[in-house]
């Protein structure tokens, strides 16, 4: 048997090499066609022109936000008809995004061998950090480089419009590519992989495109392995993304007559392990020095303190008037007032605001800075291997099933239903025994006899 090559560093393209990206793709992406055609009438062939358009205009493929674009260009849409048509997508997109046999097993084992695996992709971020999320993949691989996400309006996002929901990595950690950098591009790769204090000889790269991966790999003086267990030009409903691609006709042909010869073809991801001997990274991601790196933990600790500090006295304030309150409504009840529920209600409202300004003004900060500083500890880990402070707070957390955000919403709605709740069942008026008027003393002296 011949003996296995160390490698250190895993770097591994994402689409259609650790998932099905073009089944998932055409699963949504033909079904959003066909009722397209149905709702706006439009021919096929000049339906699949304007999206075309679009997607060349943004460079990709599945342009997220293609529905508003298109009802720019002409096409009619209805509220109810965006609903149906991103539901549609999602669904179909959803049913076929999966990975691919033995990638979770190979990832968590290179993983617990302490090799570092990175991803680089061409996908936006938007797309990306959604598929890396719901793969359950954030977290296992260390750091991905792709392009930005599109400049778009928020509101198309709130309003429904986009096909993909935007989510943040919580463990991962990520680095933007230049604009209008793409693949191949063999001083891209050199770059990224200084950039994460490596030597060429330490990596091994994965992908599934001849041209894009496999000969960028080997430009670069980098070995690598070709992703050969799925073909997406080979399957059925291929010519409808070769009818919709941002690529140009020239990229398409040059990926066609490629004559890229890899030396080790995958029959599946955990061929890898069979070619390739990993072991664990002693370098660092370059974000600094560690003492650097320790010194900005350090601060990021103290501003979750501050955060958490500033969410006790919010708390604590938050009682005291309660207290007040309360102490105002008791008096009112003493003196059978007819403002007791209104007292109960107003008391509800100003406890109300003290939520408000808790979970969802401080609360997002400090949750900001726990999760910077979890991925700082990530970079840490590469020196002091073993879990670190945030890390353990974040296990320590949850009591029952509930998390730091479910206690303060037991602690402020209890304290809150239990206030309306009282003024609901309060009379309004006070009910107390009646009293009698004295009658008016009769004057004998108007009476004459």
């Amino acid at each position: 048997m011949a003996t296995k090559i160390q490698k250190t560093v895993l770097i591994t393209d994402l689409d259609n090499t650790l998932y099905d990206w073009f089944s998932s793709w055409h699963a949504g992406f033909s079904q959003v066609l066909e009722l397209l055609q149905s709702i706006s009438g439009i021919p096929e062939k000049q339906l699949l022109e304007k999206i075309k358009r679009v997607h060349e205009r943004h460079r990709t493929s599945e342009y997220s936000f293609l529905l508003k674009e298109l009802e720019a260009d002409g096409i009619k849409l209805t509220a109810d008809d965006f609903t149906r048509l991103v539901r549609t997508y999602q669904m179909g997109r959803d049913g076929h995004l999966k990975l691919y046999p033995t990638v979770l097993e190979t990832l968590s084992e290179l993983r617990r061998n302490g090799t570092l695996i990175v991803a680089y992709t061409e996908s936006i971020s938007l797309y990306t950090t959604f598929r890396l999320s719901v793969l359950e993949l954030d977290g296992l691989i260390d750091i991905v480089y792709f392009p930005e996400t599109h400049d778009v309006s928020d509101d198309w996002v709130k309003q429904g419009l986009s096909f993909f929901e935007p989510i943040e990595l919580e463990k991962t950690l990520y680095r933007y590519t230049p604009r209008n950098e793409v693949k191949p591009n063999p001083k891209l790769l050199t770059h990224l992989i200084r950039d994460i204090g490596a030597s060429k000889g330490e990596c091994v790269y994965v992908g599934d495109s001849l041209m894009k991966d496999v000969a960028m790999a080997e430009a670069a003086d980098v070995d690598t392995a070709h992703a050969g267990y799925d073909v997406p030009d080979k399957k059925p409903g291929y010519n409808l993304l070769q009818g919709v691609t941002h690529w140009s006709v020239g990229e398409v042909q040059k990926e066609i007559s490629t004559n890229a010869e890899p030396k080790i073809v995958l029959t599946k991801f955990g061929d890898l392990t069979d070619h390739f001997e990993f072991g664990p990274f002693q370098g660092g991601v370059r974000f600094g020095p560690i003492e650097q790196v320790v010194d900005l933990w350090k601060k990021t600790v103290d501003v979750q303190m501050h955060f958490n500090d500033t969410e006790m006295k919010i708390r604590g304030l938050a009682i005291t008037l309660l207290t007040a309150m309360l102490t105002v409504t008791g008096f009112a009840i003493k003196e059978k007032l007819n403002i007791v529920s209104g007292l109960f209600f107003l008391t509800a409202a100003v406890w109300s605001l003290f939520y408000v300004m808790d979970e969802f003004w401080y609360h997002r900060l400090l949750k900001g800075s726990v999760v910077y500083g979890e991925r700082l500890e990530q970079i840490i880990s590469r020196w002091v291997p073993g879990p670190h402070l945030t890390e353990c707070i974040g296990a320590a957390s949850p009591v029952i099933g509930l998390h730091s955000k479910h206690k303060i919403r037991v602690f402020y709605w209890t304290i809150a239903a239990l206030l309306l709740l009282c003024g609901w069942l309060y009379p309004s008026a006070p009910t107390g025994p009646a009293v009698t008027a004295p009658a008016a003393p009769i004057r004998t002296d108007s009476f004459r006899l």
